[in-house]
């Protein structure tokens, strides 16, 4: 079985190897990728928001990608985004900014869709002490970033390579400890 074991690693570790050529590849600063951002942008009650502008910031490059301002409908799409960690925010028609509550990990040649849910600081809750790095202004409140994987985009997504991983994992071990069967006894 350990013989077994050696060639399964070595090919383990070659299908790594493009990935990470195509992450340093997308990750170059001024580079336009084929990434989309898209979804909806609504109330704690639901309702959609007009006239707002979403702001992506790549952390790597420091690239700010921005969206047009959202219709009657609360759509927005943010385009040409490169592979990467954005840091998320939004522009309300008032000029409030509202921070993601949580960063959003842009596949390579992929699309996102998310539904980004704006709350107001309570008065009793301090403002956060960062901005967004696409704006000066102090945040007004948090924007709850909810992403629901469908399709394709769910096996790229950290819990799909999970359970890809984990199957695998599963499958090697069992390989690795399965011996070989007896020849059954002949009954006469």
């Amino acid at each position: 079985m350990r013989n077994f074991l050696r060639p399964a690693f070595a090919l383990l570790l070659l299908l790594t190897i493009p990935q990470q050529a195509v992450r340093a590849q997308y990750t170059q600063p001024g580079m336009r990728g084929t990434g989309k951002l898209q979804g909806k942008l609504v109330d704690t009650e639901g309702r959609k928001l007009r006239g707002a502008r979403i702001l992506a910031y790549h952390l790597s490059s420091a690239a700010l990608y921005t969206s047009e301002l959202t219709g009657g409908d609360g759509k927005y799409r943010v385009t040409e985004m490169v592979h990467g960690y954005y840091d998320v925010a939004v522009e309300t028609s008032d000029g409030e900014i509202y921070l993601a509550d949580r960063v959003v990990n842009m596949p390579p040649s992929g699309s996102l869709a998310v539904i980004l849910t704006l709350a107001a600081f309570e008065p009793t809750t301090a403002p956060l002490a960062r901005k967004h790095p696409g704006s000066e202004q102090d945040p007004s409140g948090m924007a709850e970033l909810e992403r629901k994987p469908k399709g394709r985009e769910f096996w790229r997504s950290p819990k799909g390579v999970a359970i890809i991983g984990g199957l695998a994992g599963v499958a090697l071990i069992a390989i690795a400890t399965s011996s070989d069967p007896e020849d059954p006894a002949t009954v006469n």
